[in-house]
């Protein structure tokens, strides 16, 4: 759910097409906060549930999709108990051969409770 936010769907360093993505590699998930790693987990793209091929599918079967169109499966990792992130947080992505996905965290919107907190876009190579 955290894609789904004005402004909080970073991509990059690198697109791949689903034909390249060679599964399995690893996904590692860290979340920096004033200097210090707070989160730091490790996956594999071997435990999405299913196979990148048939989520291409059957996305290709619900909708009429664009050349270029872009699928988004999450990391799988979700930090426990109340954890949540904070404005200055930055929140690093490496996934294999995508390369590191590093973003700060940034409010956005009227600063009301249950505001929306995103990633602001910027990639690092490995």
């Amino acid at each position: 759910q955290a894609k789904s936010y004005d402004g909080s769907c970073a991509l990059g360093p690198a697109l791949v097409p689903v034909t390249e993505a060679t599964p399995p590699f690893p996904i590692r998930l860290g979340v920096v906060r004033d200097g210090a790693t707070i989160v730091d987990e490790t996956t594999t793209s071997a435990r999405i549930r299913r196979p990148l091929e048939e989520l291409v599918a059957y996305l290709g079967r619900a909708l009429e999709l664009p050349s270029g169109a872009i699928l988004l499966t999450g990391t799988g990792i979700v930090p426990g108990g109340t954890f949540t992130l904070r404005p200055g947080d930055e929140v690093r992505i490496e996934a294999g051969p995508l390369g590191v996905l590093a973003n700060p965290v940034v409010r956005v919107g009227r600063s009301t409770p249950g505001q929306s907190l995103r990633a602001a876009g910027r990639s690092a190579s490995p």
